[in-house]
């Protein structure tokens, strides 16, 4: 599960608004002509006729106004925002070390001889299976019973004086664990990054530039400052 959703992004994108004719731009306008978005390199007045600017250049002329080719339109670029969101989703679970998406996982790990296992995946929904030494382990019938009981979000604790045992890889637990529907706050953080990664295409490791005496200054990291303050709020705090 992505997340977020093509429809989402391309509202959050804001398509710009189709060129029209004999009409007054300046300098960073944007239009949709077609099927292409331009930005205004040169003020002045598009053509009275026509359906705008059209081709791929960085210097088109309309009447006395001037663009440069930025890409498609949204509309046309499907391939691109799915790809993203593909790769900014699996760039959140890097820099988080964990997953999103509710999915079963399968941990193997070292016995410590202590009744208590983080599991490296959270939240937590539910437990599959527990399996310490070969031995299965069943769920503890009531409290103070010999069994295991998951503690939210990702607490795995043993009743009735159980332990894991230690050991090499002797522990295993299958178990359920992520977001069935990811947080509001993720969503935007991710909708932010493919926007700043869509619009930095057309000008990749590209730090500034000069236009008509006007410098501009591009941001070259890899996450807006709002979705890497959310991000870290969901950042693993404890090795696997």
């Amino acid at each position: 599960m992505a997340l977020a959703t093509i429809a989402a992004l391309r509202t959050y994108l804001a398509q710009p608004s189709a060129w029209a004719q004999s009409t007054a731009y300046v300098v960073g306008d944007q239009v949709r002509a077609v099927a292409a978005l331009y930005v205004c390199i040169t003020a002045g007045t598009s053509s009275g006729t026509g359906t705008g600017p059209s081709g791929t250049t960085a210097d088109i002329t309309d009447n006395t106004a001037h663009w440069k080719y930025l890409g498609p339109s949204l509309s046309t670029d499907d391939a691109t925002l799915t790809r993203l969101l593909t790769a900014v989703g699996a760039f959140f679970a890097a820099y988080c070390d964990r997953t999103f998406s509710s999915g079963s996982q399968t941990y193997v790990t070292n016995g410590t001889g202590n009744a208590t296992l983080l599991l490296p995946d959270y939240p937590v929904s539910a437990i599959t299976s527990v399996t310490i030494d070969g031995t299965a382990i069943a769920a503890r019938p009531s409290v103070g019973a010999a069994g295991y009981v998951l503690v939210a979000p990702n607490t795995l604790m043993l009743d009735g004086d159980m332990k894991f045992t230690r050991g090499i890889a002797n522990v295993t637990v299958v178990y359920t664990a992520g977001y069935s529907t990811i947080p509001y706050d993720l969503e935007q953080a991710c909708l932010e990054t493919c926007a700043s990664w869509y619009k930095r295409r057309m000008r990749t490791d590209e730090e500034s530039k000069s236009i008509q005496g006007e410098v501009i200054t591009f941001s070259t990291s890899p996450l807006p400052k709002a979705a890497k303050a959310v991000l870290d709020l969901y950042k693993r705090v404890w090795p696997r």
